[in-house]
């Protein structure tokens, strides 16, 4: 299962597409794994350090919602899917001494002695993403039919998400749009 997101993560790491992301869902008996990739652009409206509280507070409530993935998939009702665990990863979260255990930073720590200047020339030269897992059980796994992906909803900046996917029976790669977010698997 997670051999196509290992390779998913590969080719991610290649683009940097701003209103673009990618969703990569696996489905192994009652476990699935949905892992969410999209610039900190379209997550945050900025690839650069948070600049001002505003900023500080938009990252931490971006993290939040990314943290939630009943607000950013709606697996089949009839499966009985429940989320067990997310793992999201948010360029400059804990910069600030944030703790929250389901988030952490993927940015830079920086010592006492870097100045404000000096990180958002190193941020300049960078471009940021944001990577979050989530994990399913679901109690009737054969009932799974599709997920409907709400990203576009929570986040307008995304215009598409390329979508792969693996279960048992077939595995298949599609384009989400606003207008076509459902992921029938």
């Amino acid at each position: 299962m997670l051999t196509l997101l290992a390779s998913a993560a590969v080719t991610a790491e290649q683009a940097h597409v701003h209103g673009s992301g990618e969703v990569n869902v696996a489905v192994d008996e009652e476990e699935v794994l949905v892992e969410l990739r999209l610039t900190a652009a379209d997550a945050f409206g900025f690839e650069h350090a948070p600049g001002d509280e505003r900023q500080h507070r938009h990252v931490q409530q971006v993290a939040e919602l990314l943290a939630d993935p009943a607000r950013l998939f709606t697996l089949s009702p009839a499966a009985e899917c429940v989320a067990r665990a997310s793992d999201v990863d948010v360029p400059w979260l804990h910069e600030d001494g944030d703790s929250d255990p389901h988030t952490r930073s993927s940015g830079t720590a920086h010592g006492p002695a870097d100045t404000a200047a000096a990180r958002d020339h190193h941020d300049e030269d960078e471009h940021r993403d944001v990577h979050a897992e989530y994990h399913f059980d679901c109690g009737q796994p054969k009932r799974l039919r599709a997920i409907d992906v709400r990203v576009f909803e929570r986040l307008p900046s995304v215009q598409r998400l390329r979508a792969q996917f693996v279960t048992a029976q077939r595995q298949g790669v599609v384009a989400l749009t606003p207008d076509y977010h459902r992921l029938d698997l």
